[in-house]
């Protein structure tokens, strides 16, 4: 090729910006993909339905309208934790160990009800709020494990509900054979919304105890 016959290089800011779509048509794609992709997730955001209370469970299977059954029975329990208008209740499976770690972690999940054995290593690690209070008068002697020596503390306190022929479920048509409620310890840095969460996952627990056989 020619001297004369090769590209002029564009030297000048004009005659740059006049050949900006030439020069930067990928930079200008990948750039509005972000954009988009980060509206996208502030829309989310903002229009994400908080719960007013959460729990994970573990050893149930649950069918979709046997989840509606349980969140339909429970929801006269709660209150508007949010400030929404509105009372909200979202059920999680949690069958994978390193799923509970980090539902744990969060606090953002109220109750739990998990194997015996995943209860009670969560329990002696401190996760859950003693519930010594809620079970007065009640004989646990046959679910003893029920009662245990947190970290950190000096005395036993009871931790968890057994589940076990639990009449609530029972009228619902559910089966928590083998499971044990407990509720995660409140944040340290509790909102008024997640104080309010915690009341409704006492409450929750409250009326499963009363539904208890012990």
């Amino acid at each position: 090729m020619r001297e004369r016959d090769k590209p002029r290089p564009l030297t000048t800011r004009r005659e740059k910006w006049d050949h900006y779509w030439y020069y930067y048509k990928v930079q200008t794609f990948i750039g509005l993909f972000g954009v988009i992709l980060i509206l996208m997730m502030v829309k989310d955001f903002f229009q994400r339905e908080v719960p007013d209370l959460s729990w994970g469970y573990q050893g149930m299977t649950l069918t979709e309208e046997q989840q509606e059954a349980l969140i339909q029975a429970l929801l006269p329990l709660i209150e508007d934790a949010n400030g929404d208008g509105k009372t909200l209740i979202h059920l999680y499976p949690v069958n994978d160990p390193r799923q509970m770690v980090v539902m744990m972690a969060s606090g953002e999940t109220q109750i739990f009800s998990l194997s015996r054995e995943n209860f009670s290593n969560f329990a002696r690690n401190g996760a859950f709020s003693a519930l010594d209070e809620l079970l007065v008068g009640q004989d646990i002697s046959l679910f003893s494990e029920v009662r245990l020596i947190a970290d950190g503390e000096d005395e036993a306190h009871i931790y968890g509900v057994p589940l076990k022929k639990n009449r609530f479920f029972k009228n619902l048509g559910l089966e928590a054979e083998g499971c044990y409620l407990g509720l995660r310890i409140p944040k340290t840095s509790a909102k008024d919304a997640d104080t309010i969460a915690y009341t409704n996952a006492w409450a929750v627990a409250k009326q499963l105890v009363s539904a208890q056989y012990f």
